[in-house]
């Protein structure tokens, strides 16, 4: 079943099944194509790797037609970069009012006062998401909207990775699964037991 917040949006059982389908079907082809879509026998030994600086990076985009912005998101987002757990790389907030016109929201270009509570967002990668990331955006938003993009680092990730790359290996498949399966997965484990 989808959660209820993903039906406040709009989105239907039928959507997020597919969905998530779409991701695993992504993650194992593009896996597939990586290896040659023959049996992964791992690395090249003989190939010399550089340890990664970066972690992956996800884009999250949420959206609302009311949302309450009390500043719990930003503390969350906050608490995990102070945790060394992710960094926020960009942010592109998007709104369209009840007439359809589009406004875009720079929190570079907010009062000193206003844009030190938003410390944590890197200044450096400031601008990744591009013009075409708006108009993409804007294109599915509906008047009285508002959309958040977040390009989020998992800089836990780089230890791992580089851990695995010195063992001799790669990451052959990364899958990520949405949080309503996995908490669906989980009550039907529950009640199995």
């Amino acid at each position: 079943m989808v959660g209820e917040s993903a039906c406040e949006w709009g989105i239907t059982q039928n959507q997020h099944n597919l969905g998530v389908a779409f991701v695993v079907n992504l993650a194992y082809n593009t896996a597939l194509e990586r290896i040659g879509g023959m049996p992964y026998d791992g690395p090249n030994q003989d190939e010399e790797r550089e340890m990664i600086n970066r972690g992956p990076v996800d884009v999250v985009v949420v959206a609302g037609t009311k949302p309450r912005l009390e500043g719990k998101v930003l503390q969350e987002l906050e608490k995990a970069t102070a945790a060394g757990t992710i960094r926020v790389l960009d942010v592109l907030v998007l709104m369209k009012d009840a007439a359809g016109d589009a406004f875009q929201l720079d929190f570079m270009q907010l009062p000193d006062a206003q844009r030190s509570n938003l410390k944590f967002i890197q200044d450096g990668t400031h601008g990744l998401f591009d013009v075409e990331d708006t108009h993409a955006l804007l294109e599915g938003m509906a008047p009285g909207s508002a959309v958040v993009a977040l390009a989020i680092e998992h800089v836990w990730a780089i230890g791992l990775v580089n851990a695995i790359y010195d063992a001799g290996a790669e990451t052959a498949i990364n899958i990520r699964v949405p949080a309503p399966v996995v908490d669906e997965a989980f009550a039907t484990l529950s009640a199995k037991n």
